[in-house]
């Protein structure tokens, strides 16, 4: 489904509706709601290059206890996303060698202003919908878009359980 038609919050409860209908439940758990008029883009991004990279970033207990012990004391026990948020609104301001004195504004998904936006969909139950098939194989979004990240769950090659971070950048600046 694309993001210009709903975010992943959407897509989980349009998916959990599905599911009622599939399993026969006759009560369902969501309904919709109709209000299209929302979908109209109010202040549309703009693509900024065809050139882009698309780069992610994998951090397991690991890596997050190893980013977690670079913190100073009084931000030990910040969350998980506020970590790895941080740490990729750092990389980015580094690859895109902003200039110290300029201010490089990061955003969450409870706001829509800033130079960069990220949302945490790692709970928000993409791997949880069940038809009564199988289990989920794949339950992830595709990629990052310019301005726009987001953190998901995600199974390393070696079974860990972690947290995926895909972002997008002009290709000069990752060479």
């Amino acid at each position: 489904m694309n993001h210009k038609m709903c975010d992943a919050f959407g897509l989980v409860q349009f998916l959990k509706a599905s599911e009622d209908m599939v399993l026969g439940n006759i009560h369902q758990t969501l309904f919709p709601i109709w209000q299209r008029q929302i979908l109209n883009a109010r202040n549309p991004l703009q693509v900024l290059s065809d050139n882009m990279a698309h780069k992610s970033f994998y951090c397991g207990p690991k890596e997050t206890k190893a980013l977690g012990n670079q913190l100073p004391c009084h931000l030990k026990g910040c969350s998980t996303f506020d970590l790895l948020t941080a740490f990729i609104w750092k990389c980015r301001t580094i690859a895109l060698e902003i200039e110290p004195e300029k201010i490089a504004r990061v955003s969450c998904i409870i706001k829509t202003r800033g130079n960069f936006i990220v949302s945490d969909i790692s709970n928000v139950g993409l791997g949880e919908v069940n038809f009564e098939w199988k289990k989920p194989i794949y339950a992830e979004t595709a990629g990052a878009v310019a301005l726009i990240s987001f953190s998901v769950k995600h199974q390393n090659k070696n079974g860990e359980l972690g947290i995926l971070v895909p972002i997008c950048l002009l290709q000069s600046t990752v060479d």
